[in-house]
């Protein structure tokens, strides 16, 4: 995970934490990350660097929020490169790289879960790739997931956050803790009241979770 620079790694909010709310590439797993799939899409079929800025962004921009299917997005890059995109190159998520749970990461849900503490994941994601990581099973651990993709939003938009906080029962959001490893995802939670998190590498997370006297 990149190194947090210049920033608190935990920002408190008041109230003690009953709700636990995780991001997935970057956190749960070392990778992921939407911005390394498109700069591996963007090569595969030959965007120059400029076009990857300007009409590939966008694109993913709306996948990532649902407007935008899968097929519309290959259907783009066909046209806009007047090329033929490959079933291969139309699967390149498949293999994406990294995006398995890191079993120390996976210890911390069980364990916050046993010590009773609902858990929920936030992450921005386009239908393919979360289809990859549904398929392994990798979500289920989690007590609810909020995907970008199917609510129409992505962090850092306020109403995601909302959202997210709507899953939790009888929670404020000055109870729920938010962890991720990408600081402009975080003022938007800590507007809402929401304690953060920014995440370098698992014994952080625990270290900064214990700073906050919950139970790991």
């Amino acid at each position: 995970m990149p190194q947090a620079e210049h920033f608190c790694t935990v920002w408190y909010a008041i109230g003690m934490i009953r709700g636990i709310l995780l991001d997935y590439g970057g956190v749960m797993a070392t990778g992921g990350k939407g911005a390394d799939l498109a700069s591996r899409v963007a090569g595969e079929v030959g965007l120059s660097a400029s076009d990857t800025k300007t009409f590939l962004a966008p694109l993913w921009r709306k996948m990532t929020r649902g407007t935008l299917t899968t097929d519309q997005f290959w259907t783009a890059i066909e046209t806009h490169q007047n090329q033929s995109i490959s079933d291969t190159q139309r699967h390149s998520w498949d293999d994406w790289w990294s995006t398995e749970l890191r079993p120390e990461m996976v210890s911390l849900v069980e364990t916050l879960k046993q010590q009773g503490y609902p858990v929920g994941l936030l992450s921005n994601i386009i239908p393919g790739a979360a289809e990859v990581i549904c398929a392994a099973g990798s979500y289920d651990i989690f007590d609810f997931t909020v995907l970008s993709y199917e609510v129409g939003c992505a962090k850092p938009e306020p109403e995601i956050y909302d959202l997210a906080l709507s899953h939790f029962t009888d929670i404020q959001s000055e109870e729920v803790v938010f962890i991720d490893d990408q600081q402009k995802c975080m003022p938007p939670a800590q507007a809402l009241g929401i304690h953060t998190i920014i995440a370098t590498s698992s014994e952080q997370i625990i270290a900064d979770l214990r700073k906050l006297d919950v139970a790991v």
